[in-house]
């Protein structure tokens, strides 16, 4: 599969007309980088955002001119499945993001479930970046499979 065929397979940004608020604008020639980190973040820690400072200053050094870590809380059923009874929700999840001054994209935690998959979620991230913005994933343990990866790899994209 290649990257526009995979970008394309997933339908519903379009109508939505969600694009990712927040990423810095670019001059002309500089190079943007998006790195993509979801999870439940219930609670959100300095683990997390750690990780996401790491995942900046590496991807600076492979050239991008501006790189942004776009946190995106997952589905409240997502979260239901995961911690049970200890649930927050997805806007005090949100919440806790921004105030620890992350920024925050809602789109995979308001998605219809039934119609679309994280890999679709993560489809729809590519397809909403701006122009001259490259797309990485940065992803937990519990996520990352050979399979996922190779995935990944294989369309040209930044794990």
């Amino acid at each position: 599969v290649e990257l526009k065929a995979y970008s394309t397979y997933f339908h519903g940004t379009e109508e939505l007309g969600m694009s990712i608020q927040g990423l810095p604008a670019l001059e002309t020639g500089e190079k943007g980088a998006a790195v993509f980190f979801n999870g439940t973040f219930s609670p959100v820690h300095a683990g997390h955002m750690a990780t996401a400072e790491s995942a900046v200053n590496a991807v600076k050094e492979l050239g991008f001119d501006k790189v942004s870590v776009v946190f995106s809380p997952c589905h409240d059923s997502h979260e239901g499945g995961k911690l049970k009874q200890f649930c927050v929700g997805v806007k005090h999840r949100a919440a806790m993001l921004e105030a620890a001054g992350a920024m925050v994209d809602l789109y995979e935690a308001y998605r219809d479930t039934a119609a679309m998959d994280l890999e679709g979620v993560q489809s729809s991230f590519v397809r909403r970046l701006p122009a001259n913005y490259d797309a990485f994933f940065l992803v937990g343990a519990d996520v990352a499979s050979w399979r996922w990866l190779r995935r990944k790899v294989a369309l040209g994209l930044h794990v």
